[in-house]
């Protein structure tokens, strides 16, 4: 007679793996596994290390901690004996990371972050630079040059001239270096970065752009080499095809991000490029005219206020309290206050100055100091916003994925 005990079937202790339930992940951990498998990450790493890897065995000391066994190396020889006294290394599915299993989430972070820190695009199927990169290089060319010129005028002066003032001609030259050919294509690559988020713009075209760039590049050589009015003609055309590049003045796609700042925010943003036209209006009228010192200046301070400080205004005042941990601008208000100061305060040098110097309007003369009262007090106001959103302490939210992670 057969027993209860053979009766039963004892049931299997193992169970496979695709039946254990998944725990959620983290997001943030998500998040981060999708950009480095969009990046091409797992292949810059083998990439780099490819070179230390054994042609038998692998890299050399691999497997030897279970933690760092790559996927694709192949394990150190060893005995029958001892292959099967053991059980192979195993090696965590879809990682890469060198930290061992047993470090807090925060240490692996660190691991990371010094990792990508170098990484560079040449190993990465991302290999071509995006255009608004390519613009911003451009802006650092220029400012090289202008720092070499700057650097052999000075020589030049100390040596060969009987006065130190730099010959009016030259100071000219020298100044459409220093904005067209420097500050010029750093805003505008930047503006291809970030003006698009945050006016909620279609992205803008990358090739335009970089023909912009080109003609803009072209009118600081002519006007190095002393044509003035051809560089002018190239200098307002990189405007204009860099405006259209940009899709400034197209319908947005969705609307603007204006939490925490003043929802005036877009029309000053787009603003600043009217007066950047402006100023290659003012600089191909002075280029054509004989007696034109008055329309020269207005056409710096157009470019130098009107467009550049403005930009540096608004877009500060945007991201500069959210990269210092997040923090809320201290006052919207006064970040309207202060662009619309410096607006007044450009608009009346820009325009009482071609009026006096050009002798149009002598009357003009007694209201042209005027402007540097509302320029301060806009450069005032700036500056007491952000001291006081930096002085104030970070919000606890900003610091909660720290905690978390931690």
């Amino acid at each position: 007679m057969g027993t209860r005990k053979q009766r039963e079937k004892q049931e299997d202790i193992w169970i496979a793996h695709t039946e254990l339930a998944v725990a959620p992940g983290h997001p943030f951990y998500q998040r981060l596994n999708e950009l480095l498998e969009a990046e091409g990450f797992d292949e810059f790493v083998e990439g780099r290390c490819g070179k230390f890897y054994a042609e038998k065995y692998g890299r050399p000391s691999a497997c030897t901690r279970p933690a760092q066994c790559p996927r694709n190396a192949a394990a150190p020889a060893s005995p029958p004996a001892a292959r099967q006294s053991r059980a192979p290394p195993r090696c965590p599915r879809n990682t890469r990371s060198a930290a061992p299993e047993s470090k807090s989430p925060a240490s692996a972070f660190l691991v990371f972050f010094r990792i990508v820190s170098g990484h560079r695009a040449g190993h990465s199927e991302k290999a071509r630079l995006d255009e608004w990169v390519l613009v911003v290089i451009a802006g650092s060319v220029g400012l090289l040059l202008t720092l070499l010129v700057n650097a052999g005028l000075a020589f030049y002066l100390s040596f060969q001239s009987a006065s130190p003032e730099v010959p009016p001609n030259f100071d000219q030259r020298l100044l459409v270096l220093e904005t067209w050919g420097c500050l010029v294509p750093f805003v505008w690559g930047f503006s291809a970065k970030w003006l698009p988020v945050f006016l909620g713009l279609r992205p803008g075209c990358g090739r335009i752009l970089l023909l912009a760039v080109a003609l803009n590049s072209g009118g600081v050589l002519l006007a190095l080499a002393g044509a003035v009015l051809p560089a002018t003609v190239l200098l307002l055309m990189g405007l204009a095809t860099a405006i259209s590049a940009l899709r400034l003045f197209e319908p947005a796609e969705r609307p603007a991000k204006v939490k925490g700042v003043h929802s005036s925010f877009p029309f000053f943003v787009r603003l600043a490029y009217v007066w950047a036209s402006i100023a290659a209006f003012l600089s191909l009228w002075a280029a054509m005219s004989r007696d034109s010192s008055g329309i020269w200046g207005a056409s710096r301070h157009a470019l130098t206020v009107g467009f550049l400080a403005t930009m540096v205004f608004a877009i500060g005042q945007r991201v500069l309290p959210a990269f210092s941990g997040m923090r809320p601008l201290f006052s919207t208000k006064l970040m309207f206050l202060s662009l619309l100061l410096l607006a007044v305060g450009c608009l009346l040098r820009v325009s009482s100055e071609v009026l006096a110097y050009q002798g149009f309007v002598r009357s003009a003369w007694s209201w042209l100091p005027t402007f540097a009262i509302y320029e301060m007090t806009a450069v005032t106001l700036f500056a007491f916003n952000l001291l006081t959103t930096f002085a104030r302490e970070a919000p606890a939210v900003a610091m909660q994925p720290l905690r978390e992670a931690n």
